[in-house]
């Protein structure tokens, strides 16, 4: 005899939720495997009158922080001084650069400008940089770069957010010679 009836319905849904979790983690893997490899080792193109972005310093590497169209260009100017003990950790080995994709230039420039950032941020008024670059995923997830000097993706993903990625920046600056 069973003193502990099981209730067969309730834990076929359980169940059920249990699976269905364990797919969907799969296929977000599965997802963030291919956007990567979409990106990775690709070379990125900037706009023309972003590629002052070389005449920063002489840094093999560069690092590319890209806001586009489809985020909240407001909220992500807002985040910005969070990277700022990123560019100063970094500033002997790489150059970074954000680039901002918004017809809103004007308007968002003095927000910018206000945050007195010690690195550069560019706009990109006619989203040339999504027309040269159709490789990269519409996910801002996979909107920062670590590039060699041939503009070559080595890492993708923000060192900031992700603490995974960071230990990747640093492996390979080392490698560089940092």
């Amino acid at each position: 005899m069973n003193d502990f009836p099981i209730n067969w319905s309730r834990l076929n849904r359980w169940a059920f939720v249990v699976i269905l979790i364990y797919v969907l983690s799969g296929c977000n893997s599965a997802t963030t495997k291919t956007h990567v490899q979409r990106v990775i080792s690709r070379k990125i193109k900037l706009p023309d009158q972003i590629t002052r972005c070389d005449e920063l310093s002489s840094s093999s590497c560069k690092s590319i922080m890209w806001i586009s169209t489809k985020e909240c260009t407001g909220c992500r100017i807002n985040t910005l001084p969070l990277y700022i003990d990123f560019f100063e950790r970094t500033r002997d080995y790489l150059d970074f650069c954000v680039i901002i994709s918004t017809p809103y230039v004007t308007s968002f420039s003095q927000k910018v400008d206000d945050l007195c950032l010690p690195f550069p941020v560019f706009f990109d008024g006619s989203d040339r940089i999504r027309r040269l670059n159709r490789h990269l995923p519409a996910d801002s997830e996979y909107h920062f770069f670590l590039l060699d000097s041939s503009y070559h993706t080595l890492v993708v993903g923000d060192p900031i957010l992700n603490p995974d990625v960071e230990k990747m920046y640093d492996s390979l600056l080392d490698c560089a010679g940092r």
